[in-house]
């Protein structure tokens, strides 16, 4: 992938590390691979890894969604620039492609990408996303076992094939998983985050508000921990930890108006029973092709909440499975 040894070793732990819990660590790891790039410009791994980073707006602490948003096309657009036959390049084109809703672009590229290298993990967690949207969900199953099979050992990897299951409550492999990616790194937030969803699905609440809250701790204001949480007290009826979630993301909201955070309040104002305002911001946040609507659905968070008959009205008026 790249000639440059030193590079090279900054991409491996900048890989290994940029899912860490620890804000620092994270933030090490994302420098790490921009160093990488910068070493060589042609690196098309390490851009696509930074572009997988990006596209979704609120993983990387301190950045705008708005920011985060062009630095993912930048690094898309680089990695296929650098090498246009490369299966991690293809996978973050196909990233371009989910955000722009163009779904036959998106399985098109994705199956390019494993004509040319069928044990490319990445590859097969964004079919995963892709059979989810369609709610095609058997073959999601088939993607995850595929994610696992060729890379057995990544912890990142243990975690998206957990959480793609728990989307369809096999809580009893998820864990498997889960438990695996954190044997191997005790502090991948993914699996500390889906571990607790596992808890949640097997109506454990007590120990799901523990896990979360303990996350919470280590990763601070997350937005997808604070969602997690909003979940918690959803079920425990606890209306004053809602409102001060709600408060929070009203704040994110009012200094950051994008679709995606738009879309996250959303949920949180149904979890709070503000049910008109919950409809004007997700119809705001799909009109401007949220990715973050996208990635919900098929997702264990989305059970239930897309249930909701405007969700699925408004999911057919896009021209997706309902």
């Amino acid at each position: 992938p790249t000639q440059n040894l030193e590079a090279y070793k900054k991409y491996l732990k900048g890989a290994y590390d940029w899912d860490n819990i620890n804000p620092e660590v994270k933030a090490q790891a994302i420098q790490l691979l921009h160093e990488a790039v910068e070493m060589d410009p042609d690196f098309a791994n390490a851009h696509a890894v930074l572009a997988n980073i990006y596209v979704f707006p609120g993983l990387v602490p301190d950045i705008s969604p708005q920011e985060s948003k062009k630095r993912f096309a930048y690094h898309a657009q680089e990695a296929m620039r650098a090498q246009p036959r490369n299966p991690k390049a293809l996978t973050a084109m196909a990233m371009m492609k989910f955000n722009q809703w163009d779904w036959q672009g998106v399985f098109d590229l994705l199956q390019q990408a494993i004509s040319i290298n069928p044990s490319e993990p990445l590859t097969y967690f964004w079919l995963c996303e892709y059979y989810n949207l369609m709610l095609q969900f058997d073959q999601t199953k088939v993607m995850a076992q595929r994610m696992v099979d060729v890379d057995p050992m990544n912890p990142r990897t243990l975690a998206e094939a957990g959480r793609a299951l728990l989307g369809l409550t096999d809580f009893t492999m998820a864990q498997t998983y889960l438990n695996r990616s954190l044997e191997l790194n005790p502090n991948n937030f993914l699996a500390k985050q889906m571990i607790a969803y596992v808890s949640l699905g097997e109506g454990d609440i007590e120990t799901a508000a523990r896990i979360i809250e303990g996350n919470h701790k280590l990763a601070g204001d997350h937005p997808y921990v604070l969602l997690g949480l909003t979940f918690v007290y959803s079920i425990q009826a606890n209306g004053e930890k809602l409102r001060e979630i709600l408060q929070k993301f009203e704040a994110f909201y009012a200094a950051s108006p994008d679709p995606e955070t738009g879309m996250l309040l959303s949920i949180v104002c149904l979890a709070c029973g503000e049910e008109e305002r919950f409809r004007k911001l997700f119809d705001e946040a799909i009109a401007a092709r949220s990715l973050f609507a996208l990635q919900l659905y098929g997702s264990f968070a989305g059970i239930g909440l897309f249930q909701n008959e405007h969700i699925k009205q408004t999911r057919m008026k896009y021209g997706l499975p309902g």
